[in-house]
């Protein structure tokens, strides 16, 4: 579960872990299960850390306990917003749990393994979820909501506003793109695009294509048409300040004062 080992490793502070605890119910405990989740465990944590701090972040298991086969981590280092991606990692696993929508930050490949941990515990046992001041019980209906999360139900000609932050050709070239309203869409492009896309690693895109979208019309996927980098945010002006926004629609008169002399008072 943990990262790369540090010589002199930061502890924590105790709101910035998250436990998992499997409970088996069957009189074997299997091998494969133990070993699917917590790798799909580590997977969720990579993902979102990435969401949220703009990398990877490692975790350290800071407890374990072998009777009910009890793990809890933390983050290795000591970042301002490590509280926060223990926080989100929780509370989207309670929120898959509860209804089939897409929580801040939980890419498709987080969702994927928020399923396979969810599929390993049907039948022969479950995973209680620890935050610092609650825990809820992570059951198959996980599985099922994130299925109807990923089903494709309509697709339609959009774009898609975000941070590039991923580059990969694994199965055909593809970007992952970190929405700013927290989402995070796998973009499959052309490989025509991708020294374009790799210049522009890093930095605020518009993606335009076609968006794949679930039932509730969340983004599932993106295929790519083209991509733009974004402009700069223009620094704020007053609105008398913005003068040709249409060439000579309002001639010399600022658009306030333009607005003024057509509507009067009722502005």
């Amino acid at each position: 579960m943990a990262g790369n080992a540090r010589k002199v490793p930061l502890k924590p502070t105790a709101t910035a872990g998250i436990g998992f605890r499997y409970l088996p119910n069957a009189e074997h405990l299997y091998a494969e299960d133990l070993g699917l989740i917590a790798q799909s465990i580590a997977t969720i944590l990579r993902e979102v850390s990435r969401a949220i701090v703009g990398r990877e972040v490692s975790w350290e298991l800071t407890g374990l306990s072998l009777s009910s086969i009890a793990l809890h981590v933390a983050p290795v280092e000591s970042i301002e917003p490590s509280a926060d991606v223990a926080s989100a990692v929780f509370n989207g696993l309670r929120l898959i749990e509860s209804r089939p929508e897409r929580p801040p930050y939980y890419s498709v490949t987080a969702l994927r393994a928020a399923e396979k941990v969810a599929r390993a515990s049907r039948g022969r046992g479950g995973l209680v979820v620890e935050g610092p001041n609650d825990r809820f019980s992570m059951t198959y209906v996980s599985a099922q909501n994130v299925a109807a999360m990923l089903a494709v139900r309509q697709s339609y000609l959009g774009s898609l506003d975000g941070s590039l932050d991923i580059l990969s050709v694994h199965r055909g070239p593809n970007v992952t793109v970190f929405g700013t309203r927290g989402e995070v869409v796998r973009c499959r492009i052309d490989e025509g695009l991708v020294y374009h896309a790799k210049d522009l690693l890093g930095r605020r895109v518009l993606i335009t294509g076609m968006i794949n979208a679930n039932a509730a019309g969340d983004p599932v996927s993106l295929d790519a048409h083209e991509i733009f980098a974004s402009p700069a945010a223009p620094a704020s002006r007053s609105v008398s300040y913005l003068y040709g926004a249409i060439p000579d629609f309002t001639g010399d008169l600022g658009t306030l004062e333009y607005l003024e002399q057509g509507w009067g008072s009722t502005l």
